[in-house]
């Protein structure tokens, strides 16, 4: 008797286990991940370079140091822009001579565009 009551019991948890329901999400209750924004020279890194790095930088300006406006040369020179622009004033090869140092979102400006490859 007690055998039957045990499994009565066992049988009875089982199947009101497996009637619970079981929230299962729907694809609109499913989060979809932001697509990830590229930073690129012609939208971001151009603009940022023709504010800080004027005249010097830009020939069209009357500059007469390593062009940085257009893409090639920004894109040869990025690791050393970063370099220099990370210095502190007063330290040789700190960049923008004679200016304020850049702040901390413009010089991860620089390092987003190389660490997203340098996009164009």
């Amino acid at each position: 008797m007690k055998k039957i009551a045990v499994l009565l019991f066992v049988s009875a948890f089982l199947i009101i286990a497996s009637c619970s329901q079981k929230s299962v999400p729907k694809k609109s209750d499913t989060a979809v991940a932001p697509a990830k924004v590229v930073t690129g020279y012609a939208s971001v890194v151009k603009q940022l370079i023709q504010a800080k790095c004027a005249p010097c930088h830009i020939p069209s300006a009357g500059g007469n140091k390593t062009p940085l406006d257009n893409y090639d040369g920004a894109k040869k020179m990025a690791d050393e822009i970063i370099r220099r622009v990370e210095l502190n004033p007063g330290e040789k090869g700190y960049m923008p001579f004679k200016r304020d140092k850049l702040s901390a979102e413009e010089i991860a400006v620089f390092k987003q565009w190389r660490d997203d490859g340098l996009a164009e």
